[in-house]
């Protein structure tokens, strides 16, 4: 029987934008300097934190928590990725969203680009490559290396995740092997994007990457007349967030999710948390408090999640 939990985001330790995207309603986050870690003290702080950056005090706080926790509750801290710019973008912003809605997101492609499925653009690519400059600072500054990377099945995820990590574990010689799941897929429209290649192909083209058990080699989620309802969506990721609590027990206190952009809003609403949106190849921060309870918690969807 899977384990349930009740996810709930620790407040005050990364800066909200919710309330900026919620003034603008077309503003989309960059990834801020420090992933936004506010500064502060925390109770962990003691005589040998002196000296200390603000991301080791953080890391060890994490530790603190965790050693400290009732039975049944665990902290885990999610760096939350959207995927670098597909073609499928490129061919939205171009032709605007109703023309996009209405004929070209049904199609494979035009005949010059495809967007089935969509690959990184060069320029999602240079994003991916500068986010892992990124975190290359970050961690020399005390921020922890994610000990498990996770990552949607879409293509556009797998290349970010490997652009982004593979350099940075292959300089420490660490093992490069990040577990494909199914439910980090974005919210399932009929656009022909949100569709995934079959395994065969992902394991071709991805040959490093471990894929979870049940993963079917066709898409057996996606329709081309069907939009995944929203609450449906909210369940999704709840269920992919005990699975990675379940199996991290114990194990990974940091973790990478390379996904997208309303796969991260429906993850802080999972979470309890305020949402706001990300431009391609950003990354977040997000300290979760989980607790094992007995039956998954039900979401009110409302206009929160149907106007974001």
């Amino acid at each position: 029987m899977p384990q349930h939990y009740k996810f709930t985001a620790v407040p005050d330790i990364f800066a909200s934008f919710a309330a900026d995207c919620a003034a603008d309603p077309k503003l989309k986050i960059k990834t801020q300097p420090d992933l936004a870690l506010l500064p502060r003290a925390y109770e962990s702080d003691g005589p040998s934190s002196a000296g200390k950056s603000q991301w080791e005090r953080f890391a060890a706080y994490v530790g603190w928590l965790n050693e400290r926790a009732e039975d049944g509750v665990c902290y885990k801290v999610l760096y939350l990725t959207r995927h670098g710019q597909g073609w499928h973008n490129v061919v939205h912003e171009r032709v605007g969203t109703e023309e996009w809605d209405n004929n070209l997101s049904k199609l494979d492609g035009d005949g010059t680009l495809s967007w089935s499925d969509a690959h990184l653009t060069p320029e999602g690519q240079s994003q991916a490559t500068a986010l892992s400059s990124f975190w290359t600072s970050l961690i020399s500054s005390g921020a922890p290396i994610p000990e498990r990377l996770y990552t949607s099945p879409l293509t556009r995820c797998l290349e970010t995740t490997d652009h982004i990590w593979r350099p940075i574990f292959a300089a420490r010689a660490l093992p490069f092997s990040p577990i494909i799941k199914e439910n980090l897929r974005e919210q399932i429209t009929d656009h022909t994007c949100d569709r995934r290649s079959p395994l065969a192909r992902i394991r071709e083209l991805f040959p490093a990457y471990t894929v979870e058990d049940g993963f079917t080699e066709e898409d057996g989620l996606w329709r081309a007349d069907v939009w995944e309802p929203l609450g449906d969506h909210c369940v999704r990721k709840q269920r992919v967030l005990e699975d990675i609590f379940a199996r991290e027990e114990g194990a990974a206190d940091f973790l990478s999710l390379s996904i997208h952009s309303f796969a991260i809003a429906v993850i802080l609403h999972v979470c309890g948390a305020e949402m706001f949106r990300v431009s391609e190849g950003t990354s977040i921060g997000i300290l979760v408090r989980a607790e094992k309870v007995d039956a998954p918690p039900t979401f009110e969807v409302g206009d929160r999640l149907e106007g974001f």
